[in-house]
Parts: C-alpha cells; sequence; structure tokens
C-alpha cells in the first residue's frame, strides 16, 4: 500500500489525492497534484480528489432523468369532479374506483393568451402622433368646408376622428 504526502495548510491536514501515483487503484493513466481537505478525519489514509471522483463516477442517464408526460391540467386537484380521459373519477384530487367509466371526460377549455401591448419608443410615439395629427387635421378641414358630404361619410369621418383623438390622448 502507498503512504500519500500529507501536508498543513493554515490549520488545515491535507492529503494528495490518490490519483497522484499511476499505480493507483483508480488511476486513468493521468497524475493527479491535487491536495485534498482531510479535517473531517485526519487519520485517512488515502483520498480522492473531486475531479477525479467526477471522471471515475457514471453518470445516470438521459432518458432517466426526464419528468413522465402530464396528462392531467392544471389544477384538477382542485376540481370538484374531474374525470380523465380513460374514466377514472376523481373528487377534489382522490380517486373514486367505484365511478370508473360511469361519466363522461371533463372538457378543459383553456383560457385565453393574453396580448401583449407594444410599448412604442419615443421616436415611433412621435411620428405616429405626427401621422395622426395630419388624418385629423385632413377630416377636420374636409367637415370644416362648405362642399357638401353624405350624411354616411360625414358619420365615418366624426368616428374616426374621435378615434384619432382618443389614439392621441393614449400616446401621452
Amino acid at each position: 500500500m502507498h503512504v500519500y504526502d500529507k501536508t498543513t495548510f493554515g490549520g488545515k491536514p491535507y492529503i494528495r489525492c490518490q490519483n497522484s501515483i499511476l499505480e493507483s487503484k483508480y488511476s486513468r493513466g493521468e497524475i493527479c497534484n491535487v491536495w485534498v481537505d482531510i479535517s473531517g478525519n485526519p487519520n485517512v489514509i488515502a483520498k480522492l480528489c473531486k475531479r477525479c471522483t467526477a471522471l471515475i463516477a457514471e453518470w445516470p442517464e438521459a432518458a432517466s432523468r426526464k419528468k413522465p408526460a402530464v396528462t392531467k391540467p392544471k389544477g384538477w386537484v382542485k376540481m370538484k369532479e374531474y374525470v380523465d380521459p380513460e374514466g377514472n373519477v376523481y373528487f377534489r384530487g382522490v380517486l373514486q374506483p367505484e365511478l370508473k367509466g360511469t361519466k363522461n371526460p371533463t372538457v378543459i377549455v383553456p383560457k385565453p393568451a393574453k396580448s401583449k401591448k407594444v410599448k412604442l419608443r419615443k421616436k415611433q410615439k412621435s411620428t405616429l402622433r405626427n401621422a395622426l395629427l395630419c388624418e385629423l387635421h385632413d377630416i377636420r378641414n374636409r367637415l370644416a368646408s362648405g362642399e357638401e358630404i353624405d350624411f354616411a361619410v360625414q358619420m365615418k369621418l366624426d368616428k374616426r376622428r374621435l378615434e384619432i383623438e382618443k389614439e392621441l390622448d393614449s400616446l401621452k
């Protein structure tokens, strides 16, 4: 059995990694010269560093870490009654095996997604404001001019004028 170097740094005992020699049990052909803290048990004869331990350890398969697919909707445990597609009946999250297959599956209606309001930059606001003001100016001139305007057209112009004024107020 090989005796590994021991020393103390700052009052704590340290030992060289077990892979500091090529004949060690866990050697992979590389020499590791890391000092490992053994303050928990100063009588330790040999110890592997974190890096060498990680190289030796077998990691679990990626497939085993995947979560199983969720078949029930969010909040089904809090529902007074929930029937899954297989016909299992749940009352407040508790399975009722005697009622299996007696009721139709619960239909879950998804909530509509909220639309994100786009926040305009200063330059975009000013360009939009200028365009709206030009359109408003044209509408006011057309309504104020002496020419005859059809009633339906006048109503459309008034409606658009109000919409523009509302948009201008929201831009402030």
